[in-house]
């Protein structure tokens, strides 16, 4: 604790002195109060932590500084108490001093504006068994040692989930070009599941959904064509008028369609033509295009049956004639072929 210089006690006891005793009693409420207190799951743990208090020597209360008079109280500790699952009253369950370096944490984050900042806060693992919701009050101590008086913030209150979840499995289908289904292992306690997705694996990640019902670990997404698509879940409990979400799933991509494949080579030989192309993990098989021009008229020429092949050669062209291609992908689905666009086209002269 901070040592006061004697000249400020002096003055605080004279204007104690003079002060009238309701303005005496209004130092109860005197003192910065943390701005929020949380709790995260951590392993069969709670990391509880809340802000430090932005205080310093000689802050004033209003309703005292209206009239004149300051306060002089130093920062001594916090006091965290903690109403546990399905009981009706809060407890003590941590006393921290302000100088205890043992619960002093810093971290370092970029605001809005590219600045590097830090802050300043206080934390401890608190074990815990129980499933639930644990509600959460902190409140500062100060103490003016000059005069011997103790004055208490107003509280701050937040709270923190212990689940205990499994860490769901998710996956996903193709259904059409249109849809994506996605499917995940259950989460024994999960009132729910909510569903983010993003347009690529580290994009911005938004909720789409809430799975509940008779199958509430399958979904189908409506998308885009022929577009790929990123996804995780996270199973959550409901408290409230809140709900609080557990450890999320995997995240997976998943693709409305067919994806469209890329012809990686074309060479020339004796009047052939040497096609080979990207594999695409999901097709069935692929089919094969040519024409004399760029722009258009474009045939089939071929359907491979294997997913796994990304090789054709086309014999018996003209030599010194110049061929394109291009390709397109397919999967059965239903015992429907479902199409991808067409690859870029390539070209060569035949040799």
């Amino acid at each position: 604790m901070k040592k006061k210089r004697p000249v400020i006690g002096l003055i605080m006891a004279l204007i104690f002195t003079l002060l009238p005793a309701n303005v005496m009693t209004s130092y109860a409420d005197v003192g910065d109060a943390p701005t929020y207190i949380y709790a995260d799951e951590d392993d069969d743990q709670l990391f509880v932590y809340w802000d430090e208090v932005d205080w310093d020597d000689g802050f004033m209360e209003e309703s005292i500084a209206a009239q004149r008079s300051i306060s002089d109280y130093d920062l001594d500790y916090y006091e965290v108490y903690c109403k546990y699952p399905n009981k009706a009253d809060y407890e003590l369950v941590k006393k921290v001093e302000a100088d205890d370096d043992e619960y002093h944490y810093y971290d370092e984050y970029t605001d809005d504006e590219g600045y590097v900042e830090f802050e300043e806060f206080y934390g401890f693992y608190m074990p815990v068994t129980q499933r639930g919701v644990y509600e959460f009050k902190v409140r500062a101590h100060y103490y003016d040692d000059w005069d011997d008086e103790e004055v208490y913030s107003s509280w701050t209150y937040g709270d923190g989930a212990y689940l205990n979840f499994r860490k769901p499995i998710l996956k996903t289908k193709t259904l059409s070009s249109t849809e994506i289904q996605l499917t995940w292992s259950a989460t024994e306690g999960a009132d729910g599941y909510t569903i983010y997705r993003a347009k690529s694996l580290k994009g911005k990640y938004t909720e789409i959904g809430d799975s509940l019902g008779d199958d509430p670990t399958s979904w189908i997404d409506d998308v885009k064509a022929n577009t790929k698509y990123y996804y995780y879940i996270a199973p959550y409990i409901s408290h409230g008028e809140y709900i609080y979400e557990g450890y999320e799933s995997n995240k997976v991509s998943g693709f409305a369609g067919v994806e469209k494949g890329k012809i990686t080579r074309l060479t020339s030989y004796s009047k052939k033509v040497s096609i080979k192309w990207s594999k695409i993990p999901s097709a069935s098989g692929y089919e094969i295009y040519r024409s004399t021009r760029s722009g258009g008229g474009y045939k089939k020429i071929a359907t491979i049956t294997s997913g796994s092949k990304t090789s054709y050669l086309d014999s018996g062209k003209t030599k010194g004639k110049k061929y394109y291609y291009k390709i397109k992908a397919y999967k059965i689905i239903n015992g429907k072929k479902l199409k991808s666009p067409f690859s870029s086209w390539r070209s060569v002269v035949v040799s």
